[in-house]
């Protein structure tokens, strides 16, 4: 994933049997905070209330 990221690709990660039925503008939003909630040091990830506030 991080390697589709630093490339732009990071859409790439989308399920291909979507094809064009999702929002790339909230799958966008959704990848990169996984991204965030997976960095390998704990006090760069979001708080639970930060990402609770991007899903709703």
């Amino acid at each position: 994933a991080g390697v589709l990221h630093d490339k732009g690709r990071i859409l790439d990660l989308v399920d291909k049997k979507l094809a064009s039925s999702y929002n790339r503008k909230q799958a966008l939003i959704v990848l990169l905070l996984a991204m965030k909630c997976v960095n390998l040091s704990p006090t760069l990830r979001p708080k639970i209330s930060e990402v609770v506030s991007v899903l709703v």
